[in-house]
């Protein structure tokens, strides 16, 4: 079609108003006059409960998606995350998101779990979850500090387990959008990798409970900055339909390819220059579609194929000197594309249906009939990218999560 409208969701249950239903009959009078107090509507000081009726009251929105993570297990599961306001499971009955990360389900709560830096859901297990959350800041000249977590949700997020190791993580630091920095197995949900930002990149084969480091003479550590945020490994993903193939992004270097399930790597290139990440690896048919965005913020940045089995990389990217670049691949059909620069509004939205190589801009129209205030907002000139994927049971839905919540859309 040549017009495609998207539907505003709230992606912040937990961002919410208070409605509050005042005490009736309160006492009033003339000017210079006194009403004697009535004792039986009297508020006991410093009793809130007595005063207030409290109530969660919805915004749908306002705050950065940065990623999103589907599972073609249970009917279809879609699970977002944010970076400083936890994550969220969407039920589709109720239309609705659920906070995940609560105090009451995660032992030994921090106020770093809200901050979540990836995301990855078993395709076998849709109940199991894995997070990485933690608020590390670049260390400068000082040792790295290690703050942050994996959990682990064997129960679709009603509760969690904490790993046995701490790692640093930062959640709200530059190069959180898009990519995800865990990966499952999809036919083992006990497999999992992590990419970590100045650590390498791991391997946990009993659950996230314990982690092994991939050597980084095989699988070098990537881009470091001391004094800013680093990409390191910038993406890994599991080939959905091959349990032994696994691909891991490292910023100024290249991909490297598993072919055991990640007990060992190769580099497959292309190599990159300092200045440029690989970001987001989604694997579809056995190909594998890598966003190559500029770190620098000025660097022309490309959308690239990778054919494992003529070991060829392949140029798509739309014509244009964009820097950075998010690319959804339909899962049952790897030709049909929709790539969005660092913004998804109108003019910033690609289309291709030959597996990239022509494009066409579909014309955007954004609508949000249950968000009254989403009209007043100037949101729509820039919705920044988290994520954008197709629906893993539905492949005419894309979801789209940016920087004021998650909006759907049919393609």
């Amino acid at each position: 079609c040549a017009r495609t409208e998207t539907d505003a969701r709230p992606a912040h249950p937990g961002a919410k108003d208070s409605r509050i239903s005042l005490p009736t009959g309160s006492a009033t009078g003339k000017a210079g006059s006194s009403a004697a107090p009535d004792p039986a509507r009297e508020v006991e000081r410093g009793n809130l409960d007595l005063a207030y009726q409290w109530s969660q009251g919805r915004i749908g929105g306002a705050g950065w998606v940065t990623g999103l993570a589907t599972s073609s297990g249970g009917g279809g599961r879609i699970y977002a995350r944010t970076d400083v306001g936890g994550a969220y499971r969407w039920y589709g009955e109720s239309q609705e998101w659920k906070q995940m990360i609560r105090a009451d389900r995660v032992p030994g709560a921090l106020g770093s779990d809200y901050v979540v830096e990836s995301i990855a859901v078993s395709h076998s297990d849709p109940d199991t979850v894995y997070l990485a959350t933690g608020d590390d800041a670049p260390p400068g000249n000082g040792e790295l500090s290690r703050t942050g977590w994996i959990l682990v949700s064997r129960d679709g997020g009603a509760s969690w387990v904490r790993s046995r190791r701490p790692f640093h993580i930062s959640g709200n630091g530059a190069f959180r959008q898009r990519s995800e920095r865990l990966a499952v197995s999809p036919t083992d949900p006990n497999l999992v990798l992590f990419g970590s930002r100045r650590e390498g990149l791991w391997r946990s084969s009993d659950g996230g409970l314990n982690w092994e480091q991939v050597p980084e003479s095989e699988v070098p550590a990537g881009v470091q900055r001391s004094e800013e945020a680093s990409p390191g490994i910038s993406f890994v993903s599991f080939d959905p339909e091959d349990a032994s193939v696994a691909y891991a992004g490292v910023s100024g270097d290249s991909v490297y390819r598993s072919s055991n399930g990640g007990q060992s790597w190769t580099s497959v290139g292309p190599q990159l220059a300092e200045e440029f990440g690989a970001f987001e690896g989604t694997v579809v048919d056995g190909l594998l579609f890598v966003s190559m965005n500029g770190l620098d913020g000025a660097a022309v940045g490309s959308l690239q194929r990778y054919d494992p089995e003529r070991g060829r990389w392949s140029d798509i990217t739309p014509e244009s000197d964009r820097t950075e670049w998010s690319v959804a691949v339909q899962p049952t059909q790897p030709d049909h594309l929709i790539a969005m620069d660092s913004s998804g509004s109108n003019g910033s939205v690609w289309r291709s249906t030959n597996g990239g190589r022509t494009w066409t801009q579909p014309e955007i129209s954004t609508r949000s009939p249950d968000i009254g205030w989403i009209d007043a907002s100037d949101i729509f000139t820039w919705l920044s990218v988290g994520r954008v994927l197709f629906d893993p049971v539905d492949p005419d839905q894309i979801w789209f999560a940016e920087g004021m919540g998650v909006w759907t859309a049919r393609s």
